[in-house]
Formats: structure tokens, sequence, C-alpha cells
């Protein structure tokens, strides 16, 4: 197995008015990895009302890259870069009277023949600047059905389980004040007449909302929910 890198992509600065000579580059950034900057990495904008096309940003070779006259909208940015996972960032207002900034985010490294999948499905911005992270996802049976009233716990290494909540009624669930540290972390999702799961290692990033994909319970009979029952599932060498 291959490790695993980060790759940051930086788009600076907070929102922020601009004198009107400066209106033709609204939006700024970067990409970067743990080791430097990222040439050619291609920064794609989705305007996701419909009104304009897409709109693409490659960077330089000291990873930055600008939109110019990016129109007023509601934008997906999407990061691509070689040996890299994508990332999304969903529902990002733009205000063409405005700088727009972005925090930092990362990518996974795509393995080459065991491909690592990504650990969040898309993100979002939250509101405010303060550092803090959300993380936020949903539960469903072996047909796609959502499950409520599933306990859902953010564990933390070393510290126990630092929110609890239950899975409203479409099966959704919402962590909103996440504080970002270095330690291990994952999620325990319970329920009467389903096998507990748990995901190790959802990604968390300061500034944004982290979506996850969804989480699949298997059921289970009642007295047989052991976790030595449930469905041995078959893995290949890349697993």
């Amino acid at each position: 197995m291959l490790p695993r890198l980060y790759l940051l992509a930086v788009l600076f600065g907070s929102t922020a008015i601009i004198e009107p000579q400066d209106l033709t580059k609204n939006v700024r950034g970067s990409v970067i990895s743990i080791v430097g900057p990222i040439p050619h990495a291609a920064v794609l904008a989705y305007d996701q009302t419909g009104n304009h096309g897409m709109l693409q940003a490659i960077t330089a070779l000291d990873g930055s890259y600008q939109f110019e006259h990016l129109p007023s909208g509601t934008y997906v940015f999407k990061v691509e870069a070689a040996g890299f996972h994508t990332a999304e960032i969903r529902d990002v207002k733009i205000d063409d009277r405005e700088v727009k900034i972005l925090p930092a985010m990362s990518l996974d490294l795509a393995a080459m023949y065991c491909p690592i999948p990504p650990l969040a499905e898309y993100y979002r911005l939250l509101s405010a600047a303060t550092g803090a992270a959300a993380l936020s996802g949903s539960v469903k049976d072996q047909k796609g059905r959502p499950i409520a009233r599933a306990i859902v716990k953010f564990v933390v290494e070393r510290q126990g389980a630092v929110a609890v909540q239950k899975t409203a009624i479409d099966g959704t669930f919402s962590f909103p004040a996440i504080q970002p540290g270095s330690e291990r972390c994952w999620i325990t999702v319970e329920r009467d007449g389903y096998f507990a799961e748990e995901v190790r290692d959802p990604k968390i990033l300061a500034g944004f909302e982290s979506v996850a994909a969804p989480i699949t319970l298997e059921s289970c009979p009642p007295g047989r929910c052991q976790p030595y029952l449930k469905t041995i599932r078959v893995l290949t060498a890349c697993e």
C-alpha cells in the first residue's frame, strides 16, 4: 500500500471588498503539497445555476492561479492534479464586487494499482472563518432506504466520544462544531436491528463542512447482531 500524502489547495484570503481596478481577478489562489507548489494543476469552476459555462484555471510553476471576471453566482470548485483524487467544494457564492478566498483544502493520493477512496464525498464552506470544521452524512440500509434514530458518535482517540446524536427521519446527521486536530478520529453508528458500523479517519478540514459518503448498515435478527455474525465480505488484494 502506498503511503497517503496530502495536497493542499489554497484560495488566498477571506472575502474582501476591493478597488474597481482589481475586480478583473476576483478569485485567486494556489495549489501546494506538503513538499511545495504543484504546477499544472487544474482548478475548474462550474456555475450551479447553469447561467455560465465551465471556467478553468491552471496553476503556474509557483502553484498560483487566478480566475478573471468570474461572474456572480453559486459555484462548484473542483481541483484536479495528476496522481491525486479530485476534491469538490460546492455551494460557493461569488460576488463579482469582492475577492473570494477559500480555506485550505487537501486531496488524497490516488494509488496507481490499488486506489484509496476519497474520505469525503464533497465539501461546503462554513459561514464563519473560526478555524472550526463540521462533518455531516447519512445512514441507510442495504436497499438504500434512510435509517432514522441511529446513534452516531464522533470519537477522538484518547478523548472518547466528543459528540453524539441520532439520525433524523431522512437518515442524516451533522456535527456542526469540530476542532480539527492531529489525533485520529472515527465515526461509529449503532441501531437496533442492524450490525454496528465504524468509519475510520473521516476527512476533517478547517473552514469546511465535510460531507461523507452514505454509511450502510447491514440488518440482523434480534439477538443475532454480534459482530462475528456479520456477513463476511471477500476482500480483493487492493482492500
